[in-house]
């Protein structure tokens, strides 16, 4: 019924038959981007506050060069791996660390490493592969720099 109301152009009908069928995490987005409603997408999106949605519009954003706004909903979505990457993106080390030493999450700390090790700072980066759960980066970065 949904892609029946997406063809006659009956949106929120759509919208509602998505909801429906639990599809509308992918097909309202995909439906409302077709159409160039962005406004509709993001009152849409705000409107459920579901984290897997605030997702999709924090990565919609990003890829508009919108990094404020992509990280304000990536922090909604508690996606805390995608707000150090970004931060690193931007030389914002500081806020990057704070959150990845406060969320404690395996993704951030691993995006830190990552940062860490990209900026030849070593030490930390074995601190952050090993917060990560990623103990064979660490390994392998001690024993490239020969550390014990």
């Amino acid at each position: 019924m949904a892609k029946h109301f997406e063809a006659v152009h009956e949106v929120d009908r759509a919208i509602k038959h998505y909801i429906e069928s639990e599809t509308h995490r992918t097909e309202v987005p995909r439906m409302l981007t077709k159409l160039n409603m962005v406004d509709r997408l993001q009152s849409f999106i705000q409107s459920l506050k579901d984290p897997a949605l605030y997702k999709w519009w924090a990565q919609y954003l990003e890829s508009q060069e919108m990094v404020q706004d992509a990280l304000n909903f990536y922090r909604e979505a508690q996606d805390f791996g995608s707000c150090v990457r970004l931060f690193c993106s931007v030389g914002d080390v500081q806020n990057a660390t704070r959150i990845a030493n406060n969320s404690n999450d395996p993704q951030a700390c691993f995006n830190l490493a990552r940062h860490y090790e990209s900026a030849n700072n070593i030490g930390e980066a074995i601190v952050f592969y090993s917060r990560s759960s990623r103990l064979h980066h660490a390994i392998r970065l001690a024993k490239e720099s020969n550390m014990d």
